[in-house]
């Protein structure tokens, strides 16, 4: 038989009850609804998160995900973590790869609520042997590295930058690993 309230070892205290109910009501089963809780929530947010990442994994995927069984899925890939502006926390990443080197540099193709800012270009000094004194003071760029900044939409802060292959390298985030 279902038991309707809880056992009085979890309410064993020296404390009086203040009048306004009695012990046996605080003892009753508490239901899902009465405490805010839905077992079936971490799953359901699970499922919601997984069909987002599959939209831009395989082209065409968003529509009709409900319908697809979960058997024909192909598993998705790992992510490293997952990448949040470190002046207002909004989510800018869930897929990206940590650098090898660089432990907080991550490298992505999707992101979200972040844009580049085209109009801005960054180009990366080359170091130069130069046997001239005249040539220290001139940088030398080269023209396949060139980045576009990329900007919080939230914010506005800067936090990654673009490059020619549409690779996003990010460098000032905040990343929650899984």
């Amino acid at each position: 038989e279902p038991q309707d309230k809880y056992d009085d070892i979890y309410f064993d205290s020296d404390d009086e009850t203040d009048g306004k109910e009695s012990k046996k009501e605080k003892q009753k089963f508490k239901t899902n609804d009465e405490l805010l809780y839905d077992p079936n929530m971490d799953d359901e947010d699970q499922q919601w998160m997984d069909d987002l990442r599959r939209t831009y994994q395989s082209p065409g995927s968003s529509s009709g995900m409900k319908n697809k069984k979960k058997d024909g899925l192909k598993p998705l890939p790992n992510s490293d973590a997952v990448l949040n502006c470190p002046a207002c926390f909004v989510v800018v990443c869930l897929d990206c790869q940590r650098h090898d080197i660089y432990k907080t540099q991550y490298r992505a193709m999707f992101v979200m609520n972040c844009s580049v800012v085209t109009d801005e270009v960054m180009k990366v000094p080359v170091k130069t042997k130069s046997k001239k004194n005249k040539n220290k003071n001139k940088v030398v760029t080269h023209p396949a590295d060139e980045f576009h900044p990329v900007r919080c939409d939230q914010c506005k802060t800067e936090i990654a930058m673009y490059d020619k292959d549409e690779i996003y390298h990010f460098f000032n985030v905040v990343a929650s690993h899984t």
